[in-house]
């Protein structure tokens, strides 16, 4: 008999402890610390800057080198001592496809120069229909609305 008591006792021990376990896992025996938050930093550009200027790349009609300066987040409406935009230099030199490339990239049209000059002023062709067909006006114009 003493047998069976013995083993009934460690029978309901062992359950009573199962139970205690799953009671402390069930409600968490401690907490855990908060994991630390994970430091964000801002995206790197896609691309290193070419060495040369947007604004040398555009009036060369060097359209690879402008969409590396894009890419790799050059302000395309900056203006140089001139007070020209890399649109202005591609208007310049009839880069028509390097001012398309930058006004759907968000070029100011309607920017002017320190003469006063927009990009449709130095237009020609096909980059003069494209920039008033995109809003563009002359410097004359932007100058008289400012009034």
């Amino acid at each position: 008999m003493k047998t069976i008591n013995n083993f009934l006792l460690n029978h309901m021990i062992g359950h009573f402890l199962l139970g205690i376990i799953v009671i402390i896992f069930l409600t968490g025996c401690c907490t855990q610390a908060p994991e630390p938050p994970i430091p964000t930093t801002p995206e790197p550009p896609t691309s290193t800057a070419p060495d040369i200027s947007i604004h040398k790349a555009a009036s060369k009609g060097e359209i690879n080198v402008v969409k590396a300066c894009i890419a790799a987040g050059m302000n395309i409406n900056a203006t140089d001592n001139l007070g020209r935009t890399p649109l202005h230099w591609a208007a310049l030199n009839v880069h028509n496809s390097i001012a398309k490339l930058l006004v759907k990239e968000g070029a100011n049209v309607n920017v002017v120069d320190n003469e006063g000059l927009s990009p449709l002023d130095y237009a020609e062709n096909e980059t003069f229909g494209y920039l008033v067909d995109h809003g563009g006006k002359s410097g004359t114009e932007i100058k008289s609305e400012r009034k």
